[in-house]
């Protein structure tokens, strides 16, 4: 596993979050299951980077590689193209049988609906899995959904979820709401006459005309 990180903090290594959220990452280590390294996207160039890849899945029959994030990887191209590079670099792990998760941060929390990927890279996933915050009974609530698999049908529902002591909790679909893609969810009403909703408008000839005198 490649951990791309603009920092080095022991308070803040992913060893830490693991345990905070109840995953054996010691065992997993120690067997040699998973292994961390932390990555200076200034002081690599792209093409080390991609050799230390093919290193661990050639010689260490690595299985899996997170790339966290492309926001990190951007920073390391010193104006190279990022989208030719991560291409090649999925196209080569892909042909290995290398399983490839990548992070992308999106620069909005609410609000106005982000894009995939400001990279133009959501054509190299075969699976894309969205996490969003929205606000619902002023607080901040974090979903979770799937928005493409390339493979087979997927759920549609957008669901709420909470990350604890115990794991991914991951709770209900969201009904009964629209607007969730905005962050901003507004509750539909139910209708409980038997009857279509149905928005009522004046009629136009019951109302007094602009050119009308009132005496």
């Amino acid at each position: 596993m490649q951990v791309s990180r603009k920092t080095i903090k022991e308070d803040d290594c992913p060893r830490a979050r693991c345990r905070q959220i109840g995953l054996p990452v010691e065992e997993m280590v120690g067997k040699g299951h998973l292994r961390f390294e932390a990555v200076e996207p200034l002081l690599y160039h792209p093409d080390q980077f991609a050799a230390g890849v093919r290193q661990e899945v050639e010689d260490a029959g690595t299985t899996m590689v997170m790339i966290d994030s492309l926001s990190g990887y951007q920073q390391s191209m010193c104006g190279e193209n990022l989208q030719a590079r991560v291409h090649a670099l999925c196209r080569y792990l892909a042909n290995m049988g290398v399983t490839v998760v990548l992070v992308n941060e999106i620069f909005t929390i609410t609000g106005t609906q982000a894009r995939v990927t400001e990279y133009g890279l959501s054509y190299v996933a075969d699976n894309i899995i969205m996490l969003r915050y929205i606000e619902l009974d002023g607080e901040l609530r974090k979903t979770i959904g799937v928005l493409k698999k390339r493979a087979g049908n997927f759920e549609k529902a957008l669901r709420e979820f909470d990350i604890t002591q115990e794991g991914l909790q991951v709770g209900r679909p969201l009904h009964g709401m629209r607007g969730l893609m905005s962050g901003v969810p507004e509750v539909i009403q139910p209708n409980t006459t038997g009857q279509p909703n149905t928005t009522s408008q004046p009629n136009p000839a019951s109302q007094p005309s602009n050119n009308s005198v009132t005496p």
